[in-house]
C-alpha cells in the first residue's frame, strides 16, 4: 500500500488533460496518486501508459492498477519512452520530479537522512555500484564540484570530507548524519535542510538526473500531438531552472542568432507555449495537509506544432 500523497493534483489534471479519450503518459508513477486522478477523468476508449525506475514502485502500481485495461505500467527511466509511445502520439505527459514518500520512508532504502543505515540511493538498486562504494572512489574535489552543482552547498568542502572519511572507514550512515550536522552548526546553517542539500546532491549524481531531465524534455516534445501538453512537477531551483529554460526556448518563433540584425531563419520555430505565465504553487491548505509540497512547482506547456 502507498504512503505518497500526490501533489497539486486538481492543478495537474486541469494543466494537462485536454481530451479524455485520448493517449497520455505517466513519466513518474511514484505511488501512482496522479495516474489515479487520471484514470478517473479518462473515457473507456483512453489509454495511460506509466513508467518508473523504480521496481518497488512498478510492483505497487500493478498491483494497485491491476484491474484497469487502460493502463500499462513499464520499469523504464523516463527518459526511455519513446520506447513505449510513438512520435505525435500522446496528448498529455506527465514528468513528477520529485522523491516519493515511499521511498523516503523506506527504511530499506538511503533516500532519506533521518532513518536507518543505508546510503544506497540508486532509484534502481540494479543499476550501478552502492553509493559508498561509489562514494570511496571518489576524489575530494570531485565531491566538492557536485555538492556544490546539485546541492548549491555552502561549506562543501567540510562535507565532503565528512563524506570521503565515512565512506573510506566504517561506513555509518548516522554518525555521517552526525558529522554533517555539526559542519552545518558551525557555518551557522539549519541542520535539516543542510542534509536535505547534501543528499539532494548524491541523490541527483548518482541518479544521473540532471542527465535524465534533460534527455526527455526534447522526447517528450517529440512524443506529443499538436495541442498536447507537458506538465512539469519540480521540487527545488536546480530542476525548475532547466524545465523553465527548455519552455523558453521552444517558444521562440525566431532561432538566428543575437548578432542576427534580421531574421533569416523564417520565424516560424516556436514549439511550445505556456498555459500559465507563472509556476503555479501549491495552495496554503495542500502544504498545511502536506508539508512536503511546499516546494513544489508545476509548469505546463502546449504543443504548437
Amino acid at each position: 500500500m502507498t504512503e505518497h500523497k500526490p501533489i497539486m493534483t486538481t492543478e495537474v489534471i486541469e494543466g494537462l488533460l485536454t481530451d479524455t479519450c485520448a493517449c497520455y503518459l505517466d513519466g513518474t508513477l511514484g505511488g501512482g496518486g496522479h495516474s489515479a486522478a487520471l484514470l478517473e477523468h479518462l473515457d473507456s476508449g483512453a489509454s495511460l501508459i506509466g513508467l518508473d525506475r523504480d521496481p518497488l514502485a512498478v510492483a505497487r502500481c500493478k498491483t494497485r492498477f491491476a484491474h484497469d485495461t487502460r493502463i500499462s505500467i513499464h520499469q523504464a527511466r523516463f527518459s526511455e519512452l519513446s520506447k513505449y509511445v510513438s512520435s505525435g502520439s500522446c496528448q498529455g505527459i506527465l514528468l513528477d520530479l520529485g522523491m516519493s514518500s515511499d521511498q523516503l520512508n523506506d527504511v530499506n532504502r538511503g533516500f532519506s537522512f533521518q532513518r536507518g543505515s543505508s546510503l544506497d540511493i540508486r532509484m534502481d538498486p540494479a543499476e550501478g555500484t552502492d553509493t559508498w562504494e561509489v562514494l570511496a572512489h571518489t576524489t575530494l574535489d570531485d565531491l566538492i564540484t557536485i555538492l556544490r552543482r546539485w546541492g548549491e552547498l555552502p561549506a562543501a568542502h567540510l562535507a565532503a570530507q565528512a563524506i570521503l572519511a565515512e565512506a573510506k572507514g566504517s561506513r555509518d550512515k548516522t554518525k555521517l548524519v552526525g558529522q554533517l550536522g555539526l559542519v552545518a552548526k558551525q557555518k551557522r546553517q539549519t541542520p535539516a535542510q543542510y542534509l536535505a542539500q547534501v543528499f539532494q546532491a548524491l541523490r541527483m549524481w548518482v541518479n544521473k538526473e540532471e542527465e535524465e531531465i534533460q534527455k526527455v524534455l526534447p522526447l517528450a516534445l517529440a512524443a506529443l500531438k499538436p495541442g498536447g501538453r507537458l506538465a512539469i512537477l519540480t521540487f527545488h531551483s536546480l530542476e525548475d531552472r532547466w524545465v523553465k529554460t527548455y519552455i523558453r526556448e521552444q517558444e521562440k518563433s525566431c532561432i538566428c542568432p543575437p548578432e542576427t540584425w534580421r531574421c533569416l531563419c523564417g520565424g516560424n520555430h516556436q514549439k511550445l507555449k505556456r498555459i500559465y505565465k507563472k509556476a503555479l504553487r501549491p495552495s496554503d491548505s495542500e502544504i498545511a495537509a502536506n508539508p512536503r509540497s511546499r516546494s513544489a512547482k508545476l509548469r505546463v506547456a502546449e504543443k504548437v506544432a
